[in-house]
């Protein structure tokens, strides 16, 4: 059994909300989206920006003040995004937001190799003569 103090800095946990790891993540990327941090704004987010925040939740230490002192390499935390929407998390929350963050990273990633390869054959198209 988990003293109070543990449990609040775990979270809730899969037997209390019914939801697996995966649906909570999935869950949080809904809510990202309905956000509006959708394609389009993920997209202009193209120098690892989505990976490195999920980074710092991940790694649970997101103060760089703190990372320094604890050697963590938490100065990853994209400089033009606001601190405000770190908030106060408990470590399965931070955890959760990580795994959201880098499913929009892999979905990033996904868009513009497509889109490369659009780019590639039409490219091929345009030089074919009819």
């Amino acid at each position: 059994m988990l003293k109070a103090v543990d449990q609040k800095r775990i979270g809730t946990t899969h037997r209390t909300t019914g939801k697996s790891p995966l649906e909570m993540i999935a869950t949080e990327r809904q809510a990202q989206l309905a956000m509006g941090y959708d394609a389009s704004h993920d997209d202009q987010h193209a120098a690892g920006e989505l990976a490195a925040a999920a980074a710092c939740f991940a790694l649970g230490s997101t103060d760089v003040t703190d990372a320094k002192e604890s050697g963590e390499a938490c100065n990853l935390w994209p400089a033009e995004w606001p601190r405000e929407i770190l908030g106060e998390n408990t470590r399965m929350r931070q955890l959760v937001v990580a795994g959201a963050l880098i499913a929009a990273e892999i979905e990033r990633l996904q868009r513009a190799h497509f889109a490369a390869i659009d780019a590639a054959q039409q490219t091929t198209l345009d030089t074919l003569e009819f």
